[in-house]
């Protein structure tokens, strides 16, 4: 038996209760414990939750921790999506490509006389994908974590934009680093996608908002201070317009900004030819505060 997964079904059981009623799901220990140090203490470290076997999580909605839990076991997550998006348009292309790998099975060469074929060749065509193809499941399983895009100005963007940013938010505060990077990735391949409609403006602003008052505020650091083995979310953000090679060396100052809120304000700034005279996005400028900064300091620079 592969020895990750011995390990994964002896490790114990232990019970998280999600959501406003606590809804209990009974999960391994191991899996999330590797995750961080933060998680390992909470699971098999001193506290009452690591005695009891029982962890409170009722201020998590229960489809951030199941993606949660999903990363842990498979290091990928679903994302979320469109209600009125499927996958099956892919299908057809999938079949057609099928089917003409399988007619192309053995060149049909008339004037070569098959008893000369070297047997070398023959072998060759012995070993062809299109007579063991990757099984639906698998084909399934590697598309359900792919971002689609909306095609409507019915859908609702919330959901899917809070989605991801929840799961951010969790894995930040327990430090692990590689889902806080995955989401970023996959999150910025989902903005690359979507289209974005006057009548969803506010669910943008709304993304802002929730980003803003859930993750870190930036500082200054002193350049060339960070450690290369820094995860992307932290990495620190040259904001002030000029170049870092100017011969003031470890006094010239960068700013360290969380990888979320980076990626929330570059979205407001590439589609700000349709938000910037709408109430709700001056509402935001208004309230002023860490966003505004960050806003100022993106759109300067390009």
């Amino acid at each position: 038996m592969a020895e990750p997964f011995a390990n994964l079904f002896r490790s114990k059981i232990v019970n998280f209760q999600v959501g406003p009623e606590g809804t209990n799901f009974t999960v391994h220990a191991q899996p999330l414990a590797s995750l961080s140090q933060a998680l390992n203490a909470l699971i098999n470290g001193d506290m009452v939750e690591a005695r009891t076997g029982v962890i409170d999580w009722r201020d998590m909605d229960e489809e951030t921790f199941l993606r949660f839990c999903e990363f842990a076991y498979v290091q990928d997550y679903t994302p979320p999506r469109f209600s009125e998006c499927t996958d099956n348009r892919e299908v057809p292309k999938q079949v057609e490509k099928k089917k003409q790998k399988i007619n192309s099975g053995w060149p049909g060469n008339t004037r070569e006389d098959e008893s000369k074929r070297s047997i070398k060749s023959r072998l060759r065509n012995l070993l062809s994908e299109s007579d063991y193809p990757l099984p639906s499941s698998n084909q399934s399983f590697r598309q359900q974590f792919q971002p689609v895009s909306n095609t409507s100005p019915h859908q609702e963007l919330a959901p899917v934009f809070l989605g991801h940013a929840r799961l951010y938010v969790l894995a930040d505060k327990y430090d692990v680093r590689e889902l806080k990077n995955l989401v970023l990735h996959k999150f910025c391949n989902a903005l690359k996608l979507f289209t974005l409609w006057e009548s969803r403006i506010a669910e943008v602003v709304e993304l802002v908002r929730f980003v803003y008052d859930n993750t870190p505020p930036s500082y200054q650091h002193e350049a060339g201070a960070a450690s290369q083995s820094e995860a992307n979310t932290d990495r620190p953000v040259n904001i002030s317009g000029g170049s870092s090679s100017n011969g003031q060396g470890s006094n010239h100052k960068e700013k360290k900004w969380d990888g979320l809120r980076k990626l929330v304000t570059c979205l407001v700034v590439s589609k700000l030819e349709m938000v910037a005279e709408t109430r709700v996005f001056l509402d935001l400028l208004h309230d002023g505060g860490e966003f505004v900064k960050d806003f100022w300091a993106v759109l300067l620079a390009n």
